[in-house]
């Protein structure tokens, strides 16, 4: 019996494709996305690209997984070691800016997904993204003040829809240097900080 497409690991036909993918959506944005283009970039056959994501749609969520999950969420946030969170928000808010430094691709594609996702079948990756940010960011802070390490006035849900948009700034790039996005990062967690008397 023959075997099927690889399928599993760094090296596999999918995460070659839906790296291509990437590449591709930070070189020439969504609407340049063409799915033979990224068959011949990953070194496979349109047949082959089909089976692994039957439309463009399936890619582009594909993609949205790989610069959301993959380059965020699982290295900033579930390979983290346990600790305080207060230090897990600095720790994830810094990773985000160094990311997005180390990586001039991430802010392009997480833009373009942003700005025009939802007309190319993005939304529902995106929603799904924003969704579990909110509610990774309102445990962390209610887990936060219960810890002592972050105000008890602040209203968890709110604060944490500010602290999601603040995270889309660093990791969209905003046009200003790494040292002041540190500095922005650094009060803001001031301003969430218990107030000592």
């Amino acid at each position: 019996m023959a075997a099927g497409p690889e399928t599993v690991g760094p090296g596999s036909n999918r995460a070659r494709i839906v790296a291509a993918a990437y590449n591709a959506v930070a070189r020439t944005g969504l609407a340049g996305l063409r799915v033979r283009s990224v068959a011949g970039e990953a070194g496979v056959t349109h047949a082959t690209l089909l089976y692994y994501f039957k439309s463009r749609s399936a890619l582009l969520n594909a993609v949205v997984d790989h610069a959301v999950y993959d380059r965020i969420a699982v290295p900033l946030v579930e390979d983290a070691e346990p600790m305080p969170a207060a230090d897990e928000l600095s720790a994830l808010l810094h990773g985000l800016s160094r990311e997005a430094e180390e990586d001039p691709r991430q802010p392009a594609v997480l833009l373009e997904i942003l700005q025009r996702g939802q007309e190319h079948g993005s939304e529902a990756a995106m929603d799904r993204y924003f969704r579990t940010w909110q509610q990774y960011t309102t445990d962390l802070l209610r887990r936060g003040t219960l810890e002592g390490g972050f105000r008890s006035d602040l209203d968890p849900e709110v604060t944490a829809r500010i602290i999601v948009q603040f995270s889309l700034g660093l990791q969209t790039r905003s046009p200003i240097t790494a040292e002041q996005r540190g500095e922005a990062i650094e009060q803001l967690l001031a301003f969430l900080a218990p107030m000592r008397p």
